[in-house]
């Protein structure tokens, strides 16, 4: 995991870094390539690829609750966000960190037992119950694609005005409902596949 260097404000036309393998073109939401220039000899290219970081914090929805104000002080933090390799773990199954990740671009894979239990978009966040419960890691995440995200730690979230880590404690604590009543569904329907299965069976 690197910290990007992005600063001071990531406004439209303001280079992401003054080093050689900084990442020069992102794209959010579907276009997850991220090509690796010479930013002294393609900030032209740069200045045009660069996305505004409070419009892409606009666009996901833990976020949705906080003002225009306090998204553009998560906006304005280049300390939360960093970039990962494909194939490098953002998560190791049974570490004890407090963290959690949005992922901002790229896709990452889900873990668990050596089989990929589901796939992140971005827009998404992963690592929410131990950053909440303080829980070892119950599965790996791991890049497919060159990725950059939100790194959010018991820190750097404390740091954060007290109204604004309320308002993303609520958004993951909803999110954690969704995704369970989410996978209650798809058990629902597992099983009412298997019971209909198993009567054509008997009628056979």
């Amino acid at each position: 995991m690197r910290t990007a260097q992005l600063y001071p404000n990531l406004n439209k036309g303001s280079p992401i870094a003054s080093n050689k393998n900084a990442p020069s073109l992102v794209y959010f939401y579907g276009l997850n390539l991220i090509n690796w220039v010479n930013c002294e000899s393609n900030m032209k290219e740069i200045k045009k690829a660069l996305l505004d970081m409070t419009d892409i914090i606009a666009r996901i929805s833990l976020f949705d609750t906080l003002s225009s104000g306090e998204k553009k002080i998560l906006a304005q933090n280049n300390t939360l966000i960093v970039t990962f390799n494909a194939n490098e773990n953002l998560l190791t199954v049974g570490a004890s960190d407090t963290s959690f990740f949005v992922i901002l671009s790229g896709k990452v894979n889900i873990i668990k037992n050596d089989i990929i239990i589901n796939v992140v978009d971005p827009g998404s966040f992963v690592g929410e119950v131990g950053f909440i419960c303080g829980e070892p890691r119950t599965a790996t995440v791991t890049a497919i694609t060159p990725v950059i995200a939100m790194h959010v730690n018991q820190q750097n979230f404390a740091s954060l005005p007290m109204t604004v880590r309320e308002k993303i404690k609520d958004g993951i604590i909803s999110g954690l409902v969704n995704r369970v009543n989410c996978q209650n569904e798809r058990l629902l329907q597992f099983m009412t596949q298997n019971n209909s299965s198993v009567k054509n069976i008997k009628i056979l």
